[in-house]
């Protein structure tokens, strides 16, 4: 008998997910094989799939104050993407687009590669390592901006308490589940069911030690980080384990050229200026050490501690 889905009607939903889900290739273990059929994960939609799979709930201070907790826009700079942040009508990346390499040499496409650079695959992973283990924060890497409400530095941060979050992920599985069963169902939620054997079985290792030690709850959260890192989180491909040990990248050759480098530090504030540069000889004016050492008084640095700086022309011949 013929199965009808949708109304006959253009745009009907049911109709699209059905010809999507039934399609030849949609339904073919054949090609699940094919270690070129599948896709990257867009970053934006991994961080979504962690936030609904594992029941993220704003806390009650800030659902009871209507408070913002969500992502912030500076979260772009992050993962390279985020909803209705888009730089141009085209999308953020093109359809064509080729990533140098293997995926490039066989003339095949990864649109989705190119919002992947080591800047966003270290922010993506930084966030939700930080939603995982202190909730939605700007802690160590976290999805938001410094929060005035929560205050501080993250100096008490810990995955045990939400002095810095405004948000947690509340997924907690059933108590009668074994181990095994909670990495399954973790894999189903992360991974649509994808993850292999090999890292179930890994990973179910380092939560039942985990467990033993310390507690279910941080058995979870390791879990959780660890399915967060798989291959099969981040590609909707199916993969196996080669047994090959990983090729050897030779070394680069040193270069006989002359090196020069340009250091650019940023302390965020935390810099005292006035002790970086420092009068020390041959100074006209009010500008001494004298006149430093009795402004700074106790944390002046002592004359004999500066290293001499040479320079010819300024108010002082002489800086340390």
């Amino acid at each position: 008998s013929t199965i009808t889905y949708g109304n006959n009607e253009y745009g009907n939903l049911a109709a699209l997910v059905a010809a999507v889900l039934l399609d030849r290739e949609a339904r073919s273990l054949v090609l699940d094989l094919d270690s070129s059929k599948g896709s990257l994960r867009e970053p934006l939609l991994k961080v979504t799939n962690m936030f609904r799979s594992m029941e993220y709930e704003g806390l009650e201070f800030y659902r009871s104050t209507r408070l913002d907790h969500s992502i912030s826009e500076g979260v772009t700079n992050k993962i390279g993407q985020m909803a209705h942040d888009i730089k141009s009508v085209f999308s953020f990346f093109r359809r064509e687009y080729s990533p140098n390499g293997p995926l490039g040499e066989a003339k095949l496409t990864a649109p989705e590669g190119q919002r992947i650079t080591t800047p966003t695959v270290l922010g993506t992973i930084n966030g939700i390592f930080s939603l995982i283990k202190f909730g939605l924060s700007y802690c160590y890497g976290g999805f938001t901006s410094w929060n005035p409400h929560r205050g501080g530095w993250c100096g008490h941060a810990s995955e045990e308490n939400d002095n810095y979050a405004s948000g947690r992920l509340m997924y907690t599985p059933q108590d009668t589940y074994t181990s095994e069963e909670i990495i399954d169902e973790l894999a189903t939620l992360l991974t649509g069911g994808r993850l292999n054997s090999e890292s179930r079985k890994m990973i179910k290792e380092l939560y039942d030690a985990k467990s033993s030690g310390e507690s279910p709850e941080a058995a979870l959260r390791l879990a959780q980080q660890l399915i967060a890192v798989s291959p099969e989180f981040h590609s909707t491909s199916l993969m196996q384990f080669s047994g090959e040990a990983r090729k050897e990248v030779d070394p680069p050759l040193p270069s006989d050229r002359p090196y020069k480098s340009v250091v650019f530090i940023l302390l965020s504030g935390g810099i005292d200026s006035f002790n970086v540069i420092v009068p020390r000889n041959g100074c006209t004016g009010v500008t001494s050490y004298d006149h430093y050492q009795t402004v700074r008084g106790a944390v002046a640095i002592s004359k004999g501690s500066l290293l001499p700086i040479s320079t010819p022309g300024q108010t002082c011949s002489e800086f340390g």
